[in-house]
């Protein structure tokens, strides 16, 4: 079976939760490899990363869905909302997808994502307003490279979501595009899973356990994370089938090593100056999302 739903972004928006939750629905199918990043071709994606290589490998990530038990058949790649050429890319691939955006508050998100690139090894610079303006400095200096680009520590970049959103509002019809914030996703989660399962055509199947999943977290041993994240090049490509294979066959016993491997980790209060400068950052691209998808926005520049 082909996929006919996309969750799309933004990252650190509860994606993987809602992923999570929306995957045990028994009328759903969803990719084991939640972010295949597949159509987001304009984005540089670390030579570790599980991207398949072509349309077949691609499409094998959804083998065993059931045409007659499966009404949803599901992936979930945060970089295709910022992507300039994802949603066409699926829309050209496939007949009437639908999507599911998820948008967090540009400050709480670009902090989050700050510590999430850091968790990946993608950012060196552990002092978060530090490494926002090197970020910042980084988009000036390659806004002209030729695609594609590494975009993974442009957080003013990932975090501006009106250009997105419009533009995948001019791909696609309003009605194959459900938005929720993070906001309302946290203070009802119960609430949202229902209106997805709704815009989804699927049942209610009585879902009252919403574990928190994907919570702020760090390596217990980073030299030992780095090394399976990010291997020397000679063993990418062993790694990434040991991975796959661990992935697709998930025990009590690997899960318990992944859940040694980190430890949570409460991220550091941004200074009440810095959040305040962020504030003003975003606030036109707020205003203006908030018009673009009528929803009030207001408590993100509070």
């Amino acid at each position: 079976m082909d996929p006919n739903f996309f969750i799309i972004g933004a990252p650190k928006s509860g994606t993987t939760a809602m992923a999570h939750y929306i995957s045990t629905h028994p009328n759903v199918y969803f990719s084991t490899i939640k972010e295949l990043q597949f159509f987001s071709d304009d984005i540089q994606t670390a030579k570790s990363e599980m991207i398949p290589k072509n349309m077949s490998e691609y499409l094998k990530n959804f083998k065993d869905a059931d045409p007659d038990t499966h009404k949803i058949v599901a992936e979930g790649s945060t970089q295709y909302l910022r992507s300039k050429k994802a949603i066409k890319n699926i829309t050209d691939n496939f007949d009437a997808p639908k999507f599911l955006v998820m948008l967090r508050n540009p400050v709480q998100a670009v902090h989050a994502l700050h510590m999430e690139a850091l968790y990946g090894f993608n950012e060196s610079e552990k002092d978060f307003e530090k490494a926002w303006f090197n970020s910042i400095e980084t988009q000036k200096r390659i806004q002209n490279i030729k695609e594609p680009i590494d975009d993974h520590t442009l957080y003013a970049h990932i975090a501006s979501y009106y250009q997105q959103v419009e533009r995948l509002l001019m791909e696609v019809p309003k009605e194959s595009v459900m938005i929720l914030t993070f906001d309302e996703f946290v203070e009802d989660t119960k609430k949202s899973y229902e209106l997805l399962l709704n815009f989804l055509g699927l049942d209610s199947d009585n879902k009252n356990d919403f574990e928190i999943i994907n919570s702020s977290h760090a390596h217990r041993w980073e030299f030992i994370s780095k090394f399976i994240l990010s291997p020397p090049d000679l063993l990418v490509e062993p790694f990434i089938f040991i991975r796959k294979k661990i992935i697709e066959n998930e025990t009590f016993l690997t899960r318990y090593i992944k859940a040694k491997l980190n430890v949570k980790k409460k991220r550091k209060p941004i200074d009440k100056r810095f959040e305040n400068y962020l504030k003003d950052y975003f606030r036109e691209d707020i205003l203006k999302l908030s018009n673009l998808i009528n929803k009030d926005l207001d408590n993100w520049l509070k």
